[in-house]
């Protein structure tokens, strides 16, 4: 299996024998969805679609470098006649090669037999108490969010996280949050991380970059007051990053000249169409094909279109949210640099473009 990511999109931009081969695979198991999240568009939607098991065999035979798992919803709930969770989990062929973004509401049952599929799993809780989690979610899951941390990491996979989605109306929790979770790190060494995200949707709920920078201070002045504490945020956080997580960081539009990370993403939605990137998602015009419908070969010349499109700046992208790891792909691309694949494979943990 191809790992280095640099290698594939140097094949892309020369049409290289095997420059059809995905970079990184994003693909919807499902869209339904058990939380009402405030700031999520999808617990308006209302929808139940189920990925079959046939969209996710095509998209497995195009021999993707790593895939992610995610729900337009809530992957575990995956259920029909047809799959299951398990059932899907067992057509990924290697081992950590794949990983999951879930709202850590569910344990899946038979977990145990597929877990060595993951390079690592993350659970959404963004909050540091069960009273904001039912403001932000809806319900109230908090206490069994804790406890599925736990039993995750008590299974084979490498890498446990949670992510903490900063926002008006969980900022003050934030120092509340690395209390909380910093014992989990402690009690499985090397294997528990925490990542904090900036939101990128709902305006109303956006925090300033003065309320930010004054819980950073807080942040900072608990890192010092404990060597342990200091050990979990300099080990398993990003918490350096807080404050970049302010208002409308994602509404900017990118300032890379080529969209490379369009030759290397493909996202698969429950119905099989195909689309660039997660933002384009959005937009049915962008639809790159159903790869069910449409062959390969025509949906990697859309996708080629695509990406010289937006070169010409002719696409209507109003932000970009994988523009950091654009701007770096456009930067080793410039200066021919030769990365280690350790560090090129997407998602890597601790690699160059890594998404955890």
């Amino acid at each position: 299996m191809e790992v280095d990511t640099i290698e594939l999109l140097r094949k892309k931009l020369t049409q290289q024998d095997g420059w059809q081969q995905i970079g990184s695979l994003t693909i919807h198991f499902t869209d339904a969805c058990n939380l009402r999240c405030c700031y999520c568009s999808y617990a308006e939607q209302h929808r139940s679609s189920m990925i079959q098991m046939e969209t996710l065999a095509e998209a497995l035979s195009h021999n993707p470098i790593y895939s992610c798992i995610v729900g337009g919803g809530e992957p575990t709930l995956v259920r029909s006649r047809e799959v299951d969770f398990i059932s899907l989990l067992e057509q990924f062929p290697f081992t950590q090669s794949v990983y999951m973004i879930t709202n850590g509401t569910v344990m899946p049952g038979g977990f145990e037999k597929v877990a060595d599929r993951f390079d690592f799993i993350r659970l959404s809780l963004d909050a540091a108490t069960p009273e904001t989690y039912r403001l932000l979610k809806g319900v109230d899951r908090f206490n069994q969010v804790l406890s599925n941390i736990r039993l995750y990491l008590k299974t084979d996979i490498r890498q446990v996280g949670v992510s903490f989605i900063i926002q008006k109306a969980n900022l003050r929790e934030v120092p509340d949050v690395i209390r909380l979770l910093a014992p989990i790190y402690f009690e499985f060494p090397g294997r528990f991380f925490l990542k904090f995200k900036n939101l990128r949707a709902a305006t109303e709920s956006l925090t300033s970059q003065k309320e930010v920078d004054r819980v950073y201070l807080e942040v900072k002045e608990l890192r010092e007051s404990s060597a342990l504490l200091e050990s979990f945020l300099d080990l398993a956080t990003n918490s350096v990053e807080i404050p970049q997580l302010s208002e409308g960081i994602d509404s900017k539009p990118p300032l890379s000249e080529r969209c490379y990370y369009a030759l290397l993403y493909c996202l698969v939605r429950t119905n099989g169409d195909i689309y660039p990137c997660g933002l384009m998602s959005r937009k049915e015009q962008h639809c790159l094909g159903n790869i069910r419908r449409v062959s390969w070969d025509v949906i990697c010349d859309r996708q080629w279109t695509f990406f010289e499109q937006a070169g010409k700046g002719c696409l209507d992208c109003v932000g970009c949210w994988d523009e950091k790891k654009n701007r770096v792909l456009e930067e080793i691309l410039t200066m021919g640099l030769q990365p280690p694949p350790s560090l090129t494979r997407l998602g890597a943990i601790n690699g160059l473009y890594c998404r955890w």
